[in-house]
């Protein structure tokens, strides 16, 4: 969430000023996909164990660098990063919007109309598509992805400009605050 404490007032007098929302967990339930296809993916590049399902619970939702780190050691990340690009949509059918999502994100909009933006682990291309399948692709005003930089929702494939900076996963705050600044 964007806030500022009002001119004059104790900080119990907040203004909440947008309202920034996590995608996994919070929107849509995506665990099921990630284990799977990170399992195949580890299969594919000769990780003959593959990913453990409930060892993956433990670092799920982190970056990608992490999960290559845990289950992958030695792995190039962009290439685990390629190959959960081009085999995500084969999975989407598992994807869960999780109840009442969608209307707290309407809700959002209807107080904060542009001030409301998207902040995730995710890589921005299967961002894309899980918001697509959700039916949630033009509801942000600014998504930020770890890895990428923040931007309008309609641009987030959009190369990065020149000069500017990668966005760390989260627990780094590096998207939530780019993210907020871009709110106002």
């Amino acid at each position: 969430q964007v806030r500022e404490v009002e001119e004059g007032g104790s900080d119990g007098d907040v203004k909440i000023l947008g309202v920034l929302f996590d995608m996994d967990g919070t929107l849509v339930e995506t665990f099921g996909i990630w284990a799977t296809l990170l399992d195949a993916c580890a299969k594919e590049m000769g990780y003959k164990d593959g990913v453990d399902r409930e060892a993956y619970r433990g670092v799920f939702g982190q970056p990608m660098e992490k999960n290559v780190e845990v289950f992958m050691p030695g792995a190039d990340v962009s290439a685990v990063t390629a190959y959960c690009n081009a085999h995500y949509g084969e999975y989407l059918d598992q994807l869960q919007v999780l109840d009442g999502a969608l209307e707290a994100v309407d809700a959002a909009v209807a107080l904060f109309g542009s001030r409301v933006g998207l902040v995730t682990n995710c890589p921005a291309a299967i961002t894309q598509l899980i918001l697509q399948a959700a039916k949630l692709e033009s509801t942000f005003s600014v998504v930020a992805c770890s890895g990428a930089e923040a931007v309008p929702a309609t641009q987030m494939l959009s190369p990065r400009a020149s000069g500017a900076r990668k966005l760390r996963g989260k627990p780094h705050t590096d998207m939530l605050d780019y993210a907020a600044a871009q709110l106002g």
